[in-house]
């Protein structure tokens, strides 16, 4: 479809199906650069390491991409510290970012109004992220409602995990 200039993080942990229907729906563009984060297998989960282990493969055998950089922790950081982590070091290579956990499957052009959007906004201080779910329609908003989408500018410098 269509080629992608912003940089897209994919972070994942123990759901390859998931994962498996991100990869597909994405597929269909060739992104730029592409960070595939996997947190570590939980001590005592028997199934973890093999699961770990499959998006990992999955992550490392991206062919729509110019450039695939992996993420792949040895030990889990949680549900929390895990995605946090992999948002903090995509954005110390990258000023705009894509961002999809394993379950949040894109429409087809969800990646093109990503870029849509970042390009209309990022010189505007008031927005931080763009949300790719909304089920209020169009709208600026003060909370985040994040299922998968973009932040670039100054959001991903001035960013904190609230536990």
């Amino acid at each position: 479809m269509a080629h992608i200039n912003t940089a897209l993080l994919i972070i994942a942990f123990n759901r390859p199906d998931e994962l498996r229907r991100v990869i597909d729906a994405l597929s269909i563009h060739t992104f730029r650069k592409i960070y595939a984060f996997v947190d570590g297998p939980r001590e005592g989960v028997d199934a973890d390491p093999q699961k770990t282990g499959v998006c990992k493969d999955m992550l490392s055998e991206i062919t729509f991409a110019n450039e695939v950089v992996t993420h792949f922790r040895d030990k889990n950081l949680g549900c929390g510290m895990g995605p946090f982590t992999a948002i903090t070091e995509a954005f110390r290579m990258d000023e705009e970012l894509i961002i999809l956990e394993d379950d949040c499957v894109p429409a087809a052009a969800f990646p093109e109004f990503c870029e849509e959007l970042l390009s209309r906004y990022r010189e505007d201080q008031r927005v931080c992220m763009i949300s790719g779910s909304n089920f209020s329609g169009y709208c600026f908003q003060s909370t985040a409602t994040l299922a998968g989408g973009p932040a670039g500018g100054g959001a991903g410098k001035k960013w904190c995990l609230i536990r």
